[in-house]
């Protein structure tokens, strides 16, 4: 078997058949939905991944099949692969268009999960001008749930001050966007400079431009890029940050060093440091390993991040600190508690993980990037770019959590490069089996094209009834200039995550923290002038105060 593998005629084989095999295993894991509703997971893990992730399997299976069917016969497939190569600023204004639109038509331009809200409330703090927001005390646990106090927010229940409780990079950098009011815009941005940047890192890794327009088209296309680029999640720009790492330690030279050095600890600080320290270890093994590569050079690395991890992360660690010390003192054992041994729970949570990874990229991405060991054990980039990906696997063995809502494998994303660009060394191998470039083209251009025009539109309709599901819980705005305030009852379905408001208390609508039919009434009543009733849905009563 190991001998077929890495014969020359039968690499494009394996490489459809893998995806086969590999993509009926994912569908054959729907299958343990009772095993899975008896460990415990989150109602949103389970719910996306059976109720959402099942069917869009299907469709990834036929676009799968279809193009099993596709041949190049005249070569315009290999050809349009390089003129994607050659003007990839066009395919990334192309995903920014798309991505935009899909944060305003599919998403709502809404921060779905307390993930998202956490630092876009984070941005409108930095865009008024301070560093934490503040509430006044007696209403501050029904601004902020308790059960989120200290996991997504940090509050001070003897100053009323309140701030994201994620590091706050991805808030710096989304606050320009909040300013013009247009914070929605902010990870469609990212994501066109993804596709830029990862342009200029495949140029430094391949040579053909097929298998640069391969990696990516199918990076554009795959729903994971897509529908993160349309959130408010920190991934796209831990990700981009990610890449920009990667081409400076590659690169090597001073002015890149201190590019992947900024880049590095853009990427630690954008919401938490962790998946960077997984993907970036075995990178800085590889630097001290290189001839050409010395501690002396890795100080640039170092004066690179070092401004941002004084100022974002120490800097605002200390803050935090300081602030909130009563609650951060409460609090202190929390951080340990995330981590813990490998169980039984923990690798049937991260095996969906794996399932939603490969059913979140374009059919055959991932089985191609993993084939790139066995296609060319040679490159001087396999095995790094391999051992980066599967640290970024295994390191969250040791994560308790599953990951909640989100869209893919939210918690691979800072690694996801590897996935494109081990793909595109694996497609320049097989291009060098000439007799074999008509089923290569044809079954890679299938693919692409079969999830662009399938695959992301069902995508789209899942993801926008889901958002519009949330939204629906909590009656319209009544028309009027008057102030609006919306109590939610955290007993139905995902209201936590509609507890969502400016960080002044100020806003024109307040959502808070329903405490009965009484407290209701005291807190409307000393908010404003005639507070009145105006609509009471199951899960959510709007009053209008003035």
């Amino acid at each position: 078997m190991s001998v077929k593998l890495i014969t020359p005629s039968s690499k494009i084989h394996n490489w459809i058949i893998t995806t086969f095999i590999f993509t009926s295993l994912c569908i054959a894991s729907f299958s343990l939905h009772d095993l899975v509703q008896s460990l415990g997971f989150s109602v949103f893990f389970e719910s996306l991944f059976f109720q959402y992730d099942f069917p869009a399997s299907l469709v990834f299976l036929f676009v799968l099949s279809i193009a099993f069917f596709c041949i190049d016969r005249r070569g315009r497939m290999g050809r349009a692969f390089e003129k994607v190569s050659r003007h990839s600023s066009w395919l990334a204004m192309g995903v920014l268009l798309i991505t935009a639109l899909g944060s305003w038509f599919v998403y709502h331009t809404h921060p779905l999960s307390m993930d998202e809200y956490a630092p876009s409330f984070q941005s409108e703090i930095f865009a008024s001008g301070h560093l934490v927001g503040n509430v006044p005390i007696k209403f501050l646990d029904t601004f902020v749930f308790k059960g989120f106090q200290g996991s997504f927010l940090e509050v001070s229940h003897t100053s009323g001050a309140v701030a994201s409780a994620y590091w706050p990079g991805l808030a710096v950098v989304m606050t320009p966007f909040t300013l013009l009011g247009v914070s929605w815009l902010c990870n469609p941005v990212l994501s066109y400079l993804t596709i830029l940047l990862l342009a200029r890192l495949l140029n430094e890794v391949v040579v053909s431009p097929a298998a640069k327009g391969y990696a990516l088209l199918a990076t554009a296309f795959s729903p994971a890029i897509v529908f993160n680029g349309m959130s408010f999640y920190g991934m796209p720009l831990q990700l981009l940050c990610c890449i920009g790492f990667t081409l400076g330690m590659i690169r090597g030279t001073p002015r890149y060093l201190l590019f992947a050095g900024f880049s590095g600890a853009m990427s630690m600080v954008a919401v938490n440091p962790f998946p960077f320290f997984l993907y970036a270890l075995p990178w800085v093994y590889w630097f001290f390993l290189q001839e050409n590569r010395s501690a002396k050079s890795f100080f640039w690395v170092i004066l690179g991040g070092l401004p941002i991890v004084l100022v974002l992360g120490i800097g605002w660690k200390f803050l935090v600190a300081q602030t909130f010390q009563d609650e951060v003192a409460l609090n202190s054992g929390a951080t340990l508690s995330v981590f813990s041994l490998p169980s039984y729970r923990t690798v049937i949570m991260r095996g969906i993980g794996l399932a939603k990874l490969w059913l979140w990229a374009v059919p055959g991405l991932m089985s191609l990037a993993f084939l790139a060991y066995f296609f060319k054990a040679n490159s001087r980039w396999v095995k790094v770019f391999m051992q980066a990906g599967l640290l970024s696997l295994i390191g969250y063995l040791f994560v308790v959590f599953d990951q909640g809502h989100g869209w893919g494998y939210r918690y691979f994303h800072t690694a996801w490069l590897v996935l494109p660009v081990l793909a595109a060394v694996a497609f320049e191998a097989l291009e060098r089996d000439v007799n074999g470039h008509q089923q290569l083209y044809g079954f890679a251009m299938a693919t692409c094209i079969g999830t662009a025009i399938l695959l992301l539109p069902y995508k789209a309709t899942q993801v926008e009834a889901f958002v519009a599901k949330s939204l629906d819980q909590v009656p319209a705005r009544v028309e009027g200039n008057s102030r609006q305030l919306v109590f939610l009852r955290l007993t139905c379905h995902a209201m936590t995550d509609m507890v969502q408001n400016t960080p002044y208390f100020n806003g024109n609508e307040l959502r808070l923290v329903s405490g009965g039919t009484k407290l209701d009434t005291q807190i409307a009543l000393s908010l404003g002038t005639r507070p009145r009733i105006v609509e009471n849905f199951p899960c959510a009563q709007r009053w209008v105060l003035d």
